[in-house]
């Protein structure tokens, strides 16, 4: 059951499941399993270059309790290095996002609160900077994706929500029909 995917800058597909990372065929879906993962994942994303490695992006998975690992690939296996967590009143919701120049931010789970709160997140640790917005009624946020300055975060109920970061506004786009577990976005966007 793959829980969330993250694409580099070059349109390599990476895949997660709970414990495990794969790299996939974008065309045909076939995926090749490239090892086993400590904890359980629901999170996957791309940090661009010069925040965690200075000449190239760094690849994050993102434990369910908000653990924020990353994770290397070297001669088809892949290991897993702890940077840090959401911190203590939060946990993934199941995905987060990071583009040179805008920033990066998660879905996250948070103590009390019955919505998936869309935060801002230090790249280099994963901790909680700042909370941007809370999805009303919106408690299963699986996706999330960031497109010309506004934050798409996508419901398992099928619901796509959009989130401006500067005003905080949150509005419903409509239900698309089909349920969502993970979105992708690369580091840079195409100009």
């Amino acid at each position: 059951q793959m829980t969330d995917v993250a694409i580099d800058r070059h349109g390599v597909l990476y895949g997660v499941t709970f414990d495990r990372l794969y790299v996939c065929n974008p065309t045909t879906a076939q995926c090749f399993n490239l090892g086993t993962l400590p904890g359980s994942y629901n999170g996957l994303s791309w940090i661009p270059a010069g925040l965690i490695e200075p000449d190239k992006d760094t690849l994050i998975g993102i434990t369910n309790p908000g653990g924020w690992f990353q994770l290397t690939v070297k001669n088809g296996m892949v290991s897993a290095k702890q940077l840090g967590s959401y911190g203590a009143s939060y946990s993934s919701a199941g995905d987060a996002f990071s583009i040179q120049g805008v920033g990066t931010f998660a879905a996250v789970n948070k103590v009390g609160v019955n919505s998936t709160v869309i935060v801002s997140i230090d790249p280099t640790n994963g901790k909680v900077t700042g909370e941007l917005a809370v999805t009303q009624g919106y408690s299963s946020v699986y996706g999330l994706a960031g497109w010309e300055g506004l934050i798409l975060a996508f419901d398992s109920s099928g619901q796509v929500i959009k989130v401006d970061p500067v005003t905080k506004q949150v509005t419903n786009l409509g239900n698309k029909g089909v349920g969502w577990w993970g979105a992708g976005v690369g580091t840079i966007l195409p100009q």
